[in-house]
């Protein structure tokens, strides 16, 4: 089912590191014996993408998340501790 997902998603994006990490091998990356850092940012640069850039990626209000189709909280409720964050951090004048 995995395998059927990742090469639906590669025909819909065309830029799918994932379906590409996953083609050279990336499986079962959430145990350390065979993560394999390169081979991802490698998948990444084969679609003009840079790991680190898009993981430090910054998100404006009302944009699609990458993640909103696994569900989770809702935009409002993220925004809400986001701004509360800031607050914590930042003076308010």
């Amino acid at each position: 089912m995995y395998t059927c997902f990742l090469e639906k998603l590669s025909e819909v994006l065309p830029i799918c590191p994932f379906a590409n990490a996953w083609r050279r091998g990336a499986k079962f990356d959430l145990w350390d014996e065979t993560f394999d850092f390169d081979r991802w940012q490698q998948a990444f640069a084969e679609h003009g993408l840079d790991v680190h850039q898009e993981a430090q990626r910054a998100f404006q209000p009302g944009q699609i998340l990458p993640w909103a189709h696994l569900g989770g909280p809702d935009e409002s409720y993220l925004l809400k501790h986001y701004r509360r964050a800031l607050q914590q951090i930042s003076p308010v004048f």
